[in-house]
């Protein structure tokens, strides 16, 4: 391979799905470009089976594999990862983002009870990469959707990374009182998601003595009080530019009654707002709940339709209504609105289809709707 060109060794490269093809390409081609390094390597996602054939793979390369890892992700389900061998993988200088996957809610068989908390095992890990990479590591991702989570041990977490700009939490943190601020969060987060664990990680996050103000906020479902959010929105979102909603945690009225109430806290100046509801019809009501003072700079806005019979739904919806509320003077900065239907596997179907279109005349005229597949 090492006179080949090097755009074919690339594509070669490029072709490799398993830990053995790889160890061969670094047997037979010395050459490795840096480009093509950076790329193969630059994302590596660890499973508990795989995680041996990755420690020898990067004992048996002349190559410095993890100088080039900047996209981390751990998978610490249904199996943990062996603590021995995911040491191995702490000097990675140039780390970026880290992501914990759990169980998804998917993959739980009917009877299955939640899994106990795997962040706290890999704890120790996550503080010795921020040590190696204290200044690198700016985006951590939680996601254990199916894992009762313990706030000491989230807050522990959150607290190592002293470079985090983004943050995304999701799982099932115990019913628990937040406990004193008897840490401080001096990192500069900027954009912050959580889903399920909102109300006891809000309730801390208003404990601390400095509250971080975020331009980005994702939440939801939402908990049975709201009350925690909307003191944060108050206290760490004057500057925010996007903010999305899921309202889909409750009933469909008690819901609708939780998104009005905090969208009479949104501060001005959002420029994208993006909502998940239970139906298209709530959507023109969702749209002049929105207070006129804060769509001044309001140029995106997303609806997500949660469940997928929506397309049958279209009929009960009043698109006179709808195009009013979208025609009303607060949304005049507005250059783009979408509406989708949640499908499996995280995919939406674009609701805006011709025959909608022909029913929202004034929004047509204005060239602000936007239809297409997608993924959130």
């Amino acid at each position: 391979m090492d006179e080949l060109p090097q755009e074919l060794v690339d594509r070669i490269i490029d072709s490799c799905d398993d830990s053995r093809s790889l160890r061969v390409c670094g047997l037979v081609c010395k050459r490795w470009t840096y480009a093509t390094r950076s790329r193969l390597f630059n994302k590596l996602t660890v499973y508990a089976d795989g995680l041996p054939h990755i420690v020898d793979l990067i004992d048996s390369s002349s190559s410095p594999i993890l100088s080039f890892i900047q996209n981390l992700t751990l998978n610490v389900a249904p199996d943990a990862l062996d603590n021995t061998l995911l040491a191995r993988l702490h000097p990675c200088p140039n780390l970026r983002r880290i992501t914990v996957l759990g169980r998804d809610a998917n993959q739980l068989r009917s009877g299955d009870a939640m899994l106990p908390d795997q962040l706290h095992a890999i704890q120790p890990h996550l503080r010795s990469w921020v040590a190696d990479s204290p200044d690198s590591i700016s985006s951590l991702h939680l996601n254990l959707p199916t894992t009762g989570l313990s706030l000491e041990t989230v807050m522990g977490v959150i607290t190592s990374f002293p470079c985090l700009r983004v943050l995304h939490v999701e799982g099932f943190l115990a019913h628990e009182p937040a406990p004193p601020p008897s840490v401080t969060l001096e990192c500069p987060l900027q954009t912050l998601s959580v889903q399920g664990c909102g109300k006891a990680l809000f309730s801390w996050l208003l404990t601390l003595p400095s509250v971080p103000a975020l331009s980005s906020l994702s939440v939801g479902p939402f908990d049975d009080d709201v009350k925690p959010l909307i003191r944060f929105i108050q206290d760490a979102c004057s500057g925010l530019r996007s903010l999305k909603l899921d309202n889909t945690g409750t009933s469909w009225d008690e819901a609708l009654s939780q998104t009005r109430d905090i969208l009479q806290h949104i501060p001005q100046g959002l420029q994208h707002f993006s909502c998940q509801c239970y139906f298209a019809r709530e959507i023109p009501e969702i749209l002049l709940l929105l207070p006129p003072e804060a769509c001044q700079r309001l140029r995106s806005i997303k609806f997500i339709v949660s469940r997928t019979q929506a397309v049958a739904e279209r009929d009960e919806v009043s698109w006179a209504d709808f195009d009013g509320a979208l025609a009303d003077p607060r949304f005049k900065g507005l250059l783009e609105f979408t509406m989708h239907a949640s499908e499996t596997g995280n995919k939406n179907m674009s609701m805006m289809t011709e025959e909608v279109k022909v029913l929202l005349p004034r929004a047509v005229a204005r060239g602000i709707l936007r239809g297409g597949s997608t993924s959130d």
